[in-house]
């Protein structure tokens, strides 16, 4: 599995979660102040932000190794910051959708 598998669903089959399951867990935890933020901004400062939180947790947690071993260190720390970028990209398309869909 290279890192770019890992952090688009192998973080998340690793927890076993996936699916409705998850997205009613997700869904749960946002609170109204935080769709509010989350739904400000553009396209371009959301994906400076996730360029951000990769450089920042998935390439700077990385073992050392040529080949590195993911341990649980690694999705231990990725898996809080790979659910709330799922939290913010559901609020986020859904604020797009109702801009575009009055």
């Amino acid at each position: 599995m290279n890192l770019h598998t890992v952090g688009d669903g192998g973080i998340l089959l690793r927890e076993k979660q996936y699916g409705l399951k998850l997205a009613a867990e997700l869904d749960s935890r946002i609170t109204p102040d935080e769709k509010a933020a989350w739904a400000r901004g553009t396209v371009e400062n959301w994906a400076m932000e996730g360029h951000a939180l990769a450089v920042q947790v998935a390439y700077r947690k990385l073992p050392h190794e040529s080949t590195p071993n993911l341990g649980d260190d690694y999705f231990n720390v990725s898996l809080p910051v790979v659910e709330l970028q799922i939290e913010k990209a559901g609020i986020r398309l859904a604020s797009l959708l109702n801009q575009a869909m009055p």
